[in-house]
C-alpha cells in the first residue's frame, strides 16, 4: 500500500500516502476499540473449571463445577491456573489476529521490525525533502521569470 519511488517522489505521492495513512489509522483505532471489548475464555482439561478474562487479561468470571471440589487443593489450583491462562491466551490470540489481519490488508508485516520501519520512514522523508526542494526551485525559477 505504501509504495513509492523515493527517487521520483512527487507531491501527488505525498497526498496519496497521507490519505492512505489516515485511512489505516482510522481502521486501527476502530480495531483498537474492538480489541478493548474482547473477552477470552478458557477451561480446564476436564471442563469443570471455566474462566473469562477481559482484553487486558484480568479475570472477569470464574465458574467452578461442584464436581471440581472433589479434587485436592494442588490439582484444583493447577487446573484453575490452566483455565485462566487459556482464557488469557485466547483473548491475546484473537486480538493479535485482528490487528495482524488489518496490517496484512495494508501490506504491512505483523509485528514489524522497528528499525526497518524507521529506515522506511527516513527513506520517505528523504524523498519528500528532495521533492520539496525541486518544487521550491521550480517555483523560484517561475518567480524570477515573471515580468
Amino acid at each position: 500500500m505504501f509504495d513509492f519511488d523515493p527517487a521520483n517522489f512527487r507531491i501527488e505521492d505525498l497526498h496519496r500516502l497521507t490519505s492512505q495513512a489516515d485511512e489505516m489509522m482510522k481502521r486501527l483505532n476502530a480495531s483498537g476499540e474492538e480489541v478493548a471489548e474482547m473477552v477470552g475464555e478458557g477451561e480446564s482439561a476436564d471442563g469443570l473449571l471455566r474462566a473469562t478474562v477481559d482484553s487486558g487479561g484480568r479475570l472477569k468470571e470464574l465458574t467452578i463445577n461442584p464436581r471440581a471440589m472433589r479434587k485436592d487443593s494442588q490439582t484444583l489450583a493447577e487446573e484453575l491456573t490452566a483455565a485462566i491462562t487459556a482464557a488469557q491466551d485466547d483473548v491475546q490470540g484473537r486480538s493479535e489476529g485482528l490487528i495482524n489481519g488489518l496490517l496484512a490488508e495494508y501490506g504491512m508485516p505483523a509485528n514489524p521490525d522497528t528499525d526497518e520501519v524507521l529506515d522506511q520512514i527516513e527513506t520517505f522523508g528523504q524523498g519528500a525533502q528532495h521533492s520539496f526542494r525541486e518544487h521550491h526551485d521550480e517555483l523560484g525559477e517561475i518567480r524570477r521569470n515573471i515580468p
